[in-house]
């Protein structure tokens, strides 16, 4: 279950940042299909602020539908979806060059909102499927595998995209990917027996959600966890503006962007085996910050 979970996540981050290694090649076409002025342009760090500016609304949600009607069934509602943007996001490079745009931002849109399943699930997955004493390390590999999917397009984009009409075989690739993983997790993804199916919704205890803002210590781990994926993402997105073109290469720059990713993966593992041999969460998140 960790396995699939984590697949779906690593390619969810993928098509999220697909052409951030190359943004200078895809935004170059996707100005060609420019047709009028007021068309406007997009950029990859658009396509990318989309996502995070989806996921506020739809965390909730996310969580509510797999409070609702469980793991298993989330998952699957979001690997179908963000199959179905990568796939629309295809379909813009086949048809009228004027649609493109369009679809090319509903696509993002779709896997946007897949992203609460991915993300959200981890700690559900290892309530349900492990022992309290592996619960730390589980979550941290679904989790961390999210970010592995920018590893991945850093070094694999540099390798398929050497040129603007590389990008729609790009495009393709991973929609390919993404389908292949819904399949994947129709026929292999399973229901825990743990999970008790909520069928009335007075049951449903509607009080957590607000329970959560008060406990100790929450708002103090939201800003944590804002700031450190703030640093992650934004050097993920702009590390090809930063470097100059003069100086390194496209691989150089994807083995220097899958370098800082694949450093905080193991940064990632080395504390939630901590935590789970020691229990000591606090010490952990301060030696994390003092380091940071």
């Amino acid at each position: 279950m960790v396995a699939i979970l984590s697949m779906l996540s690593c390619l969810n981050q993928a098509i999220c940042y697909t052409y951030a290694p190359v943004s200078h090649f895809a935004e170059q076409g996707w100005h060609h299909t420019v047709t009028s002025p007021r068309d406007g342009h997009i950029t990859c760090t658009t396509l990318i602020t989309v996502y995070f500016v989806a996921y506020i609304p739809f965390a909730f949600i996310g969580s509510w539908i797999m409070d609702h009607r469980g793991l298993r069934f989330g998952v699957l509602l979001g690997a179908g979806l963000q199959a179905a943007g990568a796939s629309l996001r295809v379909v813009g490079d086949w048809i009228d060059p004027s649609y493109q745009l369009y679809l090319l931002f509903g696509g993002q849109m779709l896997a946007a909102v897949a992203m609460p399943f991915m993300v959200n699930s981890p700690p559900m997955l290892s309530a349900l499927w492990f022992p309290p004493s592996q619960r730390a390390i589980a979550t941290s590999v679904a989790v961390n595998c999210n970010q592995l999917g920018i590893a991945l397009v850093y070094i694999l984009c540099p390798l398929v995209v050497t040129s603007v009409t590389d990008i729609p075989n790009w495009t393709l690739l991973i929609a390919a990917l993404s389908m292949a993983a819904f399949v994947v997790t129709i026929f292999w993804f399973k229901s825990s027996t743990k999970f008790l199916n909520v069928d009335d919704d007075v049951s449903y205890d509607w009080h957590q959600w607000l329970s959560a803002f008060h406990h100790d210590g929450f708002f103090l781990t939201v800003f944590v966890f804002a700031v450190a994926e703030t640093v992650t993402n934004v050097l993920s997105s702009l590390l090809n503006h930063i470097l100059r073109a003069d100086v390194f290469t496209k691989a150089q720059k994807g083995l220097i962007g899958a370098a800082f990713i694949v450093s905080a993966l193991v940064g990632g593992q080395v504390v939630s085996g901590y935590i789970d041999g020691t229990q000591l969460h606090k010490v952990a998140l301060v030696v994390c910050l003092v380091v940071t």
